[in-house]
C-alpha cells in the first residue's frame, strides 16, 4: 500500500537522491504490507536511503526531537554537532538551524511516527503504529543500540518494538511480519525474509526472536557485501 507523502518530501526527494544515489532501486511491488521493517542505523546511512527510496511505502519511527523545530534545534546543536561532530559553536549553530528548518518538515511529509524516550509516552508510539498496521500500512524502525556503528557485525538490538506483536496479535489473531533490511550506500537496499513469532506466549519468545533478527540482518549484510 503506497501512502501519499507530503509536498515537502515530493519536492526535496529528487534533489536528495542526487546526494544519496542508489544503483539498484528496491522493488516494493512484491514486499509484504502491514509489516514491521527493521534496518540498521549504520551511522546515519540507514535513514536517508530508506526514507528516500521507501518513502510512502513505510512510515518511519523517528525520535520525537526531530518532529518539532525547537526540540530539533536543541538536540542537533548540543548533541549532534557540538558533542558528536565536535564542530565549532558558530558552525554547529548554523547546521542546527538548517536541521531544525528541514528535518521536522521532512518527517511530517513522510508521516513519521514519533518515538518518545520517556516510558509513559512510548505507548503513544505503539498505539499509533498498531493503528497504521491494522490499516495495512508498514512501519520502518532502526533498533540498533549503538547507532553510530558502521562495522559489518550487527550489534545489540533494542527489544521494545517487539511489544507490537502482542498488541497486533490481540487485535487480529495473526502474527506480525518483522522484515530485515540492509542498506548498502550507493548500491542497493537488500530486503530479507520476514521473521515471525510462533503461537504461544510472545513474552517467552522475545529473546529468541531478537536473536533470529540479528542473525537475519547479519546474513543479509554478508550476502550483499
Amino acid at each position: 500500500i503506497m501512502q501519499k507523502t507530503g509536498r515537502f518530501f515530493r519536492i526535496a526527494a529528487p534533489f536528495l537522491k542526487l546526494v544519496f544515489p542508489l544503483r539498484v532501486k528496491p522493488d516494493i511491488a512484491h514486499l509484504p504490507t502491514g509489516a514491521v521493517y527493521l534496518c540498521r542505523h549504520g551511522n546515519n546511512a540507514g535513514p536517508p536511503y530508506t526514507f528516500l527510496y521507501l518513502g510512502g511505502f513505510v512510515r518511519p519511527w523517528v525520535f520525537s526531537a526531530f518532529c518539532e523545530e525547537k526540540a530539533c534545534f536543541s538536540h542537533t546543536y548540543h548533541y549532534t554537532f557540538l558533542e558528536r561532530c565536535k564542530l565549532p559553536r558558530p558552525i554547529a549553530w548554523i547546521a542546527a538551524r538548517a536541521s531544525a528548518f528541514f528535518a521536522p518538515k521532512m518527517v511530517r511529509s513522510l508521516r513519521a511516527i514519533a518515538v518518545y524516550r520517556n516510558g509513559a509516552k512510548s505507548m503513544l508510539t505503539l498505539r499509533e503504529s498498531i493503528k497504521a498496521l491494522l490499516a495495512g500500512e508498514s512501519i520502518l524502525l532502526f533498533p540498533d543500540v549503538d547507532y553510530t556503528s558502521e562495522n559489518g557485525g550487527v550489534g545489540e538490538l533494542y527489544k521494545g518494538f517487539l511489544l507490537l506483536e502482542r498488541m497486533y496479535c490481540a487485535k487480529t489473531g495473526k502474527h506480525l511480519p518483522f522484515v530485515p533490511i540492509v542498506v548498502k550506500p550507493r548500491k542497493r537496499i537488500a530486503i530479507g525474509q520476514p521473521v515471525f513469532f510462533a503461537d504461544g506466549d510472545p513474552e517467552a519468545q522475545m529473546e529468541g526472536v531478537i536473536q533470529e533478527l540479528q542473525r537475519a540482518l547479519s546474513r543479509l549484510e554478508a550476502e550483499t557485501a
